[in-house]
């Protein structure tokens, strides 16, 4: 009576269903090597944290004071694009301070600061930017930001994961 071989499963990481291989179509030193590796454990690497809904609001630091972009608890990952105009007469650059903010009692947090040049130098108001900022679920954003006349373009990758870290003087009492 001839017996079947047993499969040995070897599971890969990335495939759907364990793949199996007959015992007795591998040499002796591929079997110890297999029975070995099948007794250790296998160590994954660090798992990086997926969120669901954005822990603040994310956005940038204007003349007349914060924009916000993204609004806290949005549901992620989320992209958003304004179009902003100048401030001043005949500017040549402009500078977006990328924050964020815990929440409305809070003070905008910078995490990166990018300069656009070659803005077209205009009156008030005519020089126009179209900005675009998105963020995932990892809290890894992107800010773009692009003159309207100029096409001169400037982008930038941010970690917006600062604000979800728990905060040391959230709680704590200031006395006069």
């Amino acid at each position: 009576m001839f017996r079947q071989p047993l499969p040995i499963p070897l599971l890969q990481p990335r495939a759907s269903k364990p793949l199996f291989i007959h015992f007795h179509s591998i040499s002796r030193r591929w079997r110890t090597t297999l029975a070995r590796t099948a007794e250790e454990p296998t160590t994954l690497p660090l798992a990086i944290p997926l969120h669901h809904q954005s822990p603040a609001s994310y956005g940038i630091d204007t003349v007349n004071g914060y924009l916000e972009l993204i609004p806290p608890k949005t549901c992620l990952p989320y992209n958003t694009t304004e179009k902003l105009q100048s401030a001043f007469d005949y500017i040549h650059s402009g500078t977006f301070t990328i924050c964020y903010r815990l929440s409305m009692m809070h003070a905008p947090v910078e995490i990166q600061s990018v300069e656009l040049d070659g803005v077209r130098l205009a009156k008030k108001g005519d020089a126009k930017v179209k900005i675009r900022m998105g963020l995932g679920t990892d809290l890894v954003g992107n800010f773009t930001a692009q003159d309207r006349f100029t096409r001169s373009k400037v982008s930038v990758v941010f970690d917006g994961g600062a604000a979800s870290q728990p905060q040391g003087d959230e709680n704590a009492i200031i006395s006069l």
